[in-house]
């Protein structure tokens, strides 16, 4: 909570209030099968794929003039994690996803040789263009070759855009999490996806 205030002032003290009080929400937890999971077809010549890039990221957040960047830019400061990949669109950083396989986002302890992509994020302007699936087919790649067996994600119920990239990319939904959280005690509840569809 505290780095969230020291990042982003009045407006984190306010999410951080706002999250810790009281909070419901659902998510769906995808995973992938690396042992039988394809690439995405040819990365478009326009697109870069810097892996393991928080140095280059450090530099992004110094130098950006475009107002502020969303939380999923400062995980690193959050929560401490530092494999990061970022898509570089003609020059110019448009998407950002993150890999851990220490902290999981909801409370769900992550399996041995199971790793969590989260903190998926496209910049505005640069949507549309399927960015996201590209870095998330690389890094699953670069997974695949590092002898992780499945990867795992959290996407907001409500987030279809980010759900359609995720099966494009070969997640499938297998369960469907509603986390509870008033006063900071939170309760978790896990159901297999086919029942709550």
């Amino acid at each position: 909570m505290f780095q969230r205030v020291r990042l982003r002032g009045w407006s984190g003290l306010y999410h951080s209030l706002k999250y810790n009080l009281y909070r419901r929400e659902r998510v769906i937890r995808l995973e992938v099968d690396l042992d039988h999971w394809q690439p995405l077809a040819e990365t478009p010549a326009s697109l870069e794929i810097r892996r393991e890039a928080l140095g280059e990221l450090i530099r992004f957040r110094e130098t950006w003039t475009g107002g502020s960047l969303p939380e999923d830019f400062y995980v690193d400061k959050v929560f401490g994690l530092s494999r990061v990949w970022l898509g570089i669109w003609e020059s110019n950083v448009a998407h950002i996803a993150w890999i851990t396989s220490e902290i999981a986002t909801v409370n769900v302890p992550l399996e041995h040789g199971c790793v969590e992509l989260r903190n998926c994020y496209t910049l505005a302007a640069y949507r549309g263009r399927r960015i996201g699936s590209h870095v998330i087919s690389a890094i699953l790649e670069d997974l695949k070759r590092e002898g992780v067996s499945t990867v795992v994600t959290h996407v907001q119920e409500d987030n279809t855009s980010s759900l359609k990239m995720m099966a494009r990319v070969g997640f499938q939904a297998v369960e469907t999490l509603t986390l509870t959280r008033i006063v900071g005690f939170g309760q978790l509840c896990r159901k297999p996806y086919a029942e709550v569809k």
